[in-house]
């Protein structure tokens, strides 16, 4: 073989090449695009979200940005809007913002418990003074 025959397979490679890529490329803009962000159906993952292409952190139709209280969690996983999801002071995995905390009733019972039983130690301990 010539140089000048391998220059001609050259020529003929390349506009082989040109050929397929036309070819996919007329492919891709005749597939259906359900939600019209000009990339084909068959090409993404997030047919029917037109602000992505694919699922990312958050999956299709949740965007992947925007932490509203700043704490650096992402307002899709965010367990406590407005508050710091990133505390946790007894290191359990779940946010103190996110634990259930005791509510006026059961630290009312608590101390009614307490009140009842010191008032029952003084009242019984007065009788068994009055008896002596």
């Amino acid at each position: 073989m010539g140089p000048i025959h391998m220059i001609f397979v050259f020529i003929g490679a390349l506009f082989r090449r040109q050929a397929a890529l036309a070819a996919e490329n007329l492919a891709l803009r005749q597939q259906l695009d359900a939600d019209g962000d000009g990339f084909g159906d068959a090409c993404e993952d997030c047919d029917t979200d037109a602000d992505k292409t694919r699922p990312g952190k958050c999956g299709c139709g949740t965007p992947d940005e925007g932490d509203a209280d700043g704490d650096t969690v992402l307002d899709f996983v965010d367990l406590c809007e407005g508050l710091d999801d990133t505390i946790d002071a007894d290191d359990n995995g779940v946010p103190d913002c996110a634990e259930r905390i005791p509510t006026v009733s059961v630290w009312g019972l608590v101390v009614l418990a307490l009140l009842f039983l010191t008032a029952g130690k003084v009242l019984f301990s007065r009788r068994a003074a009055a008896k002596s």
